[in-house]
């Protein structure tokens, strides 16, 4: 199950990774591009599963229109902070490794 969930994620990394370096306007963004998406997909899983976890008791006895809003909020959300984490690390390490080899 968890394979089938994480294949998309892995399948646009790629994807977006080999465009990336394809091209020179966008090599910079290769790292990034690899990270993103797969960070998405593990943060808006984790996140929703603590956000359902934790309001499970009550999840019976709200609207339907809130208990349809909390898990999507929730998971787009968490997903979004995490691939935005991601991206930042991602440049953080990009700079570290660049200044220690003196490559751009």
């Amino acid at each position: 199950m968890q394979l089938i969930y994480a294949f998309p994620f892995v399948f646009i990394s790629i994807i977006a990774f080999v465009v990336c370096m394809c091209s020179d306007r966008f090599r910079s963004y290769a790292l990034q591009a690899l990270v993103a998406p797969v960070a998405f997909g593990v943060c808006s899983i984790i996140g929703l599963a603590m956000v359902m976890l934790s309001i499970d008791t009550r999840f019976d006895s709200m609207p339907k229109g809130i208990a349809t809003a909390i898990p999507l909020v929730a998971y787009l959300g968490f997903g979004l902070v995490g691939a935005w984490l991601s991206i930042k690390i991602a440049k953080i390490l990009k700079l570290a490794i660049s200044k220690k080899t003196g490559k751009p």
